[in-house]
């Protein structure tokens, strides 16, 4: 088992788990497990796909995939990554889209954005 920090509320998930955080409640494989409220912090590294309605901050590193309707800021991320806003991450073995702009290291597939900058 996985366990996660969502603004401070500990959340056991499986190793690839689907995590859904709409309005605050965050729902893991369909089923609810807590309400965090807004501004969505992850912490730890873990295998797991994240989905939420608002900007989200991971500190540390995903081996799925994260899509969120607002900004999204991480470490690593092993699958792709949607953002309805701006993206900022380190590394990302998939694709990368967002509304936005995307400052990345390394981008392992496409990327679809307003603006893109890679150090």
């Amino acid at each position: 088992m996985n366990t996660i920090q969502i603004n401070g509320v500990t959340i056991q998930t499986p190793p690839g788990s689907n995590i859904s955080i709409k309005g605050g409640v965050v729902t893991v494989n369909g089923e609810i497990q807590a309400n965090v409220g807004e501004n969505v912090v992850i912490s730890g590294n873990k295998n797991i796909n994240i989905t939420c309605d608002q900007n989200v901050t991971v500190e540390g590193n995903v081996d799925g995939n994260i899509a969120a309707v607002g900004n999204i800021v991480c470490q690593s991320v092993g699958g792709s990554v949607s953002a309805g806003s701006n993206v900022e991450c380190k590394n990302v073995g998939g694709s990368v889209k967002a509304d936005g702009n995307v400052d990345c290291v390394v981008v392992g597939g496409s990327v679809k954005a307003n603006t893109v900058r890679k150090a």
